[in-house]
């Protein structure tokens, strides 16, 4: 591997073959210069085959290989225990990248002090689509729903232009976003975010108690402790990366919606309970109840929600 890379990408990998060639040929189409490691989850034969060649034709990449699925936290933990770089980069296997993706996400992370994490603009309600007068996250569910190969989904999302092209045209739409969040409720997903490794392997920020599931809640964890001490969250707005979604859990025929999912998102809404608390009380009723995380919370309808909060979530 190339030592004069900034960035290491920690990429999971499980199944889903189709999206992991989109994603890897984005990423080595783009004209960014990184490192990549790989964890692959215990997937099929198929999929590892194809990891194995990719990484014997090309020199910035080395792939690990589980028998079985150890869950998000732990794998991206390992990753980034390998790594050698200042900063490393998260990233699920259903991403697409444009050209230019890193740089800004760098410049973004280097524009003020004390930044711990930024993220790229990605499918969102809160973001227009530049050719449909409504948000990119509605209209990307439209054509899920329409299409199931992910070339074509693309193709439609972008108007049969080329992703690049498509990426200026949002940005031009998205012009007055600002790149501060709101912590508590919003947060990075590490689907696809930057951070510094030296925080990312820090336990007291990064709660190994995810480590005992297989994924869910704990990147929005991560911004919110990167707050509380006083990190910044920022967003990107120079740069859109787009994701599937999902993808690996369609394809391992696993449900979001799970006993396990529901027992950490209890653990997560009693460990911020009174950070929530506060920010509910700052907030109308209104604001409450469209808010993103609320949204996500009354989904699941099987949680114990600690006291404090249940007049906000109920």
């Amino acid at each position: 591997m190339n030592n004069e890379a900034q960035v290491t990408i920690l990429m999971l990998v499980w199944n889903a073959l189709e999206n992991i060639k989109l994603t890897l040929d984005s990423l080595y189409d783009s004209d960014e210069f990184f490192k990549l490691l790989i964890w692959d989850n215990g997937s099929n034969e198929e999929t590892k085959n194809y990891l194995r060649e990719f990484e014997k034709s090309h020199d910035n990449i080395k792939v690990f290989y589980s028998d079985k699925n150890i869950g998000t936290w732990n794998a991206r933990y390992k990753l980034a225990q390998e790594a050698d770089t200042e900063f490393v980069f998260t990233a699920d296997s259903d991403l697409f990248f444009p050209t230019k993706w890193l740089t800004p996400l760098l410049n973004t992370f280097k524009s003020q002090e004390r930044v711990g994490q930024v993220g790229p603009l990605k499918l969102s309600r809160s973001i227009q689509h530049p050719y449909i007068a409504n948000n990119i996250k509605s209209v990307w569910h439209e054509i899920e729903n329409k299409i199931s190969d992910p070339k074509l989904q693309l193709q439609n999302l972008t108007n049969m232009k080329s992703f690049d092209e498509f990426v200026d045209d949002l940005l031009k739409s998205n012009s007055t976003l600002r790149p501060d969040l709101d912590v508590p409720t919003r947060s990075i997903s590490t689907c696809s975010m930057l951070t510094r490794r030296e925080l990312f392997l820090d336990k007291a920020i990064n709660d190994p108690a995810y480590s005992a599931i297989n994924w869910g809640m704990e990147d929005v964890d991560y911004s919110w402790s990167l707050a509380n001490l006083g990190y910044k969250v920022l967003k990107c707005t120079d740069t859109y990366i787009h994701h599937f979604e999902h993808s690996s859990l369609q394809d391992n025929n696993t449900q979001m919606e799970n006993s396990n999912y529901i027992k950490v998102l209890e653990y997560f809404l009693n460990k911020w309970e009174e950070a929530l608390v506060s920010w509910c009380e700052k907030h109308t009723k209104e604001e409450i109840s469209f808010d993103e995380f609320t949204l996500l919370v009354k989904k699941f309808n099987k949680i114990n929600i600690p006291n404090k909060l249940k007049q906000y979530y109920l």
